[in-house]
């Protein structure tokens, strides 16, 4: 049946937070079967996943999502099923990260959020465009933002410095450089300090220029020759 929903447990013996997510499913009658971490170790870690549980729903061409170390509170339900009978207006966008389908996106005007132990992400659809947001700290920083514009997907990075002052931000298009990458870097009081842009093949950029790895070293200061009878 089209509608039909396969979800598979990945646990270890002895993980309490499995124990405790097979009973969420259990008492919301959701259908699921268990499978050995131990023995999928090397796909799950290709997949990203480095804990227990993880929770595949239609593992496959259908994958929605897969949920790694969820807590049975926040693991709130199943998301529905993209069916062949779906159109554009209901959209279906997969998103590749590395090469793999991270998260599937879906556009129905409603913000969809997730949480985990360690991070966060929401999916939500306003002013024409398919945004999805991943957070770091339980939401408190914005480390990934992609959205969906003009038939084009765009994904922006950030990194902070120590005291939580945006440092830096990179942007692509379609997930390439030429074309659709621009970096901005700021210092700890918010200022641009360099902006760097690539149109057409070329780069331009304002600012400060990067710093060159091969740069020469520091000229070396001779030091003084010790005399007799004096302290160095």
């Amino acid at each position: 049946m089209e509608n039909e929903i396969e979800v598979v447990v990945y646990t270890k013996p002895n993980c309490m937070q499995c124990k405790s997510t097979t009973r969420w499913l259990d008492k919301n009658n959701i259908p699921y079967r268990t499978e050995d971490a131990g023995r999928a170790v090397d796909q799950l870690k290709e997949q990203g996943f480095s804990s227990v549980p993880v929770v595949m729903v239609n593992r496959g061409g259908d994958q929605i999502k897969a949920w790694s170390g969820y807590r049975p509170d926040q693991l709130k339900s199943v998301p529905p099923l993209f069916k062949p009978s779906d159109n554009d207006a209901v959209l279906t966008e997969w998103n590749w990260t590395r090469g793999v389908p991270r998260f599937r996106i879906w556009k129905d005007n409603q913000g969809r959020v997730h949480n985990s132990d360690g991070a966060a992400f929401q999916q939500f659809y306003g002013n024409g465009k398919l945004y999805q947001e991943q957070y770091v700290s339980h939401g408190t920083l914005l480390t990934e933002r992609v959205f969906y514009e003009d038939g084009n997907w765009r994904e922006e990075s950030y990194a902070y410095h120590r005291d939580g002052a945006l440092k830096e931000v990179r942007r692509t298009k379609n997930g390439v450089l030429d074309g659709g990458r621009c970096v901005e870097r700021y210092d700890n009081r918010g200022k641009a300090i360099y902006i760097e842009s690539w149109s057409e093949g070329k780069m331009i950029y304002s600012g400060a220029p990067p710093v060159r790895k091969n740069r020469p070293p520091a000229p070396v200061r001779p030091r003084p020759i010790p005399q007799p009878g004096l302290g160095i």
